[in-house]
C-alpha cells in the first residue's frame, strides 16, 4: 500500500512539473521551457538581454549569429500597445522568462500570422528563446557605448585591411598591363584568368549553391570601384544563376572553398558595351580580388 501511495504521489509531481513547464502567454500562445531557474524577473523599463533561433516546421529562417551581441529589447509598460505583432508577441514570451531560462515559444499558423510571419497553413513556427541578461538603463546605456567602440575599432581594423588589399591590386594590375604576369596566369575561359595568390582546399560550388565571397574590385587602371571589405559582409549569391556578371560565374565554378585569386576579366565578361555608370565605362576590362570563403549551407 505504501508504495502504491509513493508511486500515486510520484506521478502527480511529474504532472506538476509538465505543467508547470508549459506556460500560455496572453497573445494564447505556448511558452514550452527547456531551462527554468527563477532567477530575475524583468519588469517595466529594464532591458531583456537574448538570444533566439526563428524556425518554421524544420527550416531555420533566423538566428543571432555567435559573432554578433545579444539581441536587448526593452519592457514597456504597456505591453498591449506594441505595434508590431511580432514584437508583441516575444515580448510577452520574455516577461515570463527569468534570468538563465530558456524557452520555445510555438505558434501555429493562423491568418493573423500567415499575414506577418509569411506561416502558410499546417506550418509551426518556433522562436527558441535564451534570456542571457535582464538590465536597467544605466547599464544598457553603458554597454551601448561598449558595443560601439567596439565595432568602430572593427571597422577601422576592416578599412585597414581592405586597404592593404587595393594597394596589392593596384600592385597585380600595373604587373598584368606591363606584361610581367605571363606565364603566372591561369587561364580559366576566354575572358577570365587568375594569378592565384592562395590555394584553398575545399568543395568546388556547383550551379545553384548560394557562395560567400570577399572581393575588391578595380579598372585596368587601377581605379576602385567597388568592395565587400569595409562593410565587413561577404557577398553571397547563387553561382551560375545570372545573379552576377558572368566572369564571376565562371572564376567561382572554377575556385574552392578558401581560394584567394586576382581575377582579370575581359569587357566581354564584365559588363560590356554599356558599363555600369558612373562607376564603371562602356568595354572596360576588370580586376578583381576575390576570397572564396565558403558554400552556404
Amino acid at each position: 500500500m505504501n508504495r502504491i501511495i509513493g508511486i500515486l504521489i510520484l506521478a502527480i509531481a511529474v504532472l506538476a512539473c509538465q505543467d508547470d513547464r508549459v506556460v500560455q502567454t496572453p497573445s494564447g500562445y505556448e511558452l514550452d521551457f527547456h531551462v527554468k531557474t527563477g532567477g530575475k524577473k524583468p519588469v517595466e523599463k529594464q532591458y531583456v538581454y537574448y538570444r533566439y533561433d526563428f524556425t518554421v516546421d524544420d527550416e531555420l529562417r533566423e538566428s543571432i549569429p555567435d559573432t554578433m551581441p545579444d539581441k536587448k529589447r526593452m519592457i514597456p509598460s504597456k505591453i498591449s500597445n506594441i505595434t508590431s505583432p511580432m514584437s508583441r508577441v516575444i515580448t510577452e514570451a520574455l516577461v515570463l522568462m527569468t534570468e538563465g531560462d530558456s524557452a520555445t515559444l510555438i505558434i501555429p499558423h493562423s491568418e493573423e500570422n500567415e499575414r506577418y510571419m509569411q506561416l502558410m497553413p499546417g506550418q509551426t513556427a518556433r522562436y527558441t528563446l535564451k534570456v542571457n541578461h535582464i538590465k536597467d538603463e544605466a547599464e544598457y546605456l553603458k554597454d551601448m557605448e561598449e558595443e560601439h567602440r567596439k565595432e568602430m575599432e572593427k571597422r577601422d581594423k576592416r578599412i585597414e585591411k581592405a586597404d592593404v588589399v587595393k594597394m596589392e591590386l593596384k600592385g597585380y594590375i600595373a604587373d598584368y598591363n606591363a606584361g610581367k604576369l605571363r606565364g603566372k596566369l591561369k587561364k580559366v575561359s576566354e575572358g577570365v584568368e587568375f594569378y592565384m595568390l592562395e590555394e584553398g582546399s575545399g568543395d568546388m560550388p556547383k550551379t545553384g549553391d548560394n557562395v560567400s565571397v570577399d572581393y575588391y574590385g578595380c579598372l585596368m587602371d587601377g581605379t576602385a570601384f567597388d568592395s565587400s571589405m569595409p562593410r565587413g559582409v561577404p557577398y553571397v549569391f547563387a553561382v551560375n544563376k545570372r545573379k552576377v556578371i558572368p566572369g564571376w560565374d565562371t572564376a567561382l565554378l572554377n575556385m574552392k572553398e578558401g581560394d584567394k585569386v586576382i581575377a582579370f576579366l575581359s569587357s566581354d565578361m564584365a559588363y560590356g558595351p554599356g558599363g555600369a555608370p558612373p562607376t564603371i565605362p562602356p568595354n572596360a576590362a576588370l580586376a578583381f580580388y576575390m576570397h572564396f570563403r565558403n558554400i552556404e549551407k
